[in-house]
């Protein structure tokens, strides 16, 4: 499902990413899963906005409307729903161990502001120990690919 998001719901989704940056930088957060250069987590403003047009995609596709949850990092991505996003069209999407099993995971690929929504699978579905893979040695993660998701057109409503 391949959404193009205009210029002002990119500009909204970059203001968002904006301000989680800021409120992050603010209160000392470090990125636990954003690559590092020379022990410096990079290109996390960039890894943000696209987290965020990815998010807006969602919404979008979905018809929830989108607030960003600033200041809530408990809160699901859009809706009931958590959002992960690669620019890697063939990308997986990428699950940690303290992700909830009954939180569902829609995978985002793209950048700039045309994105294809591919598919979802439940947590503890996608965290099979055949998906655990640390392929660039200290960040490891199930790596779920996207045979494994369900198709978005069987997405449950939570």
């Amino acid at each position: 499902m391949k959404i193009e998001l205009s210029a002002s719901q990119m500009m909204i989704a970059n203001l968002v990413a904006s301000m989680r940056q800021v409120q992050n930088i603010k209160e000392n957060r470090k990125d636990r899963y954003t690559s590092t250069t020379g022990g410096r987590v990079t290109n996390t403003w960039q890894k943000n906005a696209e987290s965020c047009m990815a998010e807006m995609a969602v919404a979008r596709h979905l018809g929830i409307y989108w607030d960003g949850n600033i200041g809530d990092r408990k809160a699901a991505d859009v809706g009931p729903y958590q959002v992960r996003h690669t620019e890697y069209a063939t990308g997986c999407l990428l699950l940690h161990p303290p992700d909830k099993g009954d939180d569902i995971f829609i995978l985002v690929t793209g950048e700039n502001g045309t994105y294809n929504l591919v598919g979802w699978v439940y947590a503890r579905d996608g965290k099979n120990p055949k998906h655990w893979k640390d392929p660039v040695k200290g960040r490891p993660a199930f790596f779920v690919p996207q045979d494994a998701m369900n198709p978005l057109d069987q997405l449950p409503e939570v």
